[in-house]
C-alpha cells in the first residue's frame, strides 16, 4: 500500500523522498544537531545525506516519513519518522 501525505494547518507527514538530500543535509550539518547526537558525523555532507536516505528507502519493512511545517520554517525544523 502507496504512504500517504498527512496535511494539518502548521505540518505535513509525507513520505521520505530523494529530493530531501538538500534539506536532511542543511539540517544533520548544524552544529547544533552534531553536538546533541553521537550517530550524526560533523560536517554532515550530501553524499551522507543521499546514502542516509537511500538505505531508508531500501528498507522495505519500515515506514519512513518526512516531518514538514507549512509555512515558512528554516529546513532545520526538518525531522524523519521511522515506523515498524
Amino acid at each position: 500500500m502507496p504512504e500517504k501525505e498527512i496535511t494539518t494547518a502548521r505540518l505535513v507527514l509525507r513520505p521520505l523522498a530523494l529530493s530531501d538530500c538538500a534539506g536532511l543535509q542543511t539540517a544533520a550539518g548544524r552544529r547544533e544537531v552534531a553536538d546533541t547526537v553521537i550517530s550524526v558525523p560533523h560536517p554532515f555532507s550530501a553524499p551522507m545525506a543521499e546514502h542516509y536516505i537511500r538505505l531508508r528507502l531500501g528498507q522495505t519493512n519500515r515506514s519512513r516519513f518526512q516531518i514538514v511545517h507549512t509555512q515558512a520554517r528554516p529546513i532545520s525544523s526538518r525531522c524523519c519518522v521511522m515506523m515498524t
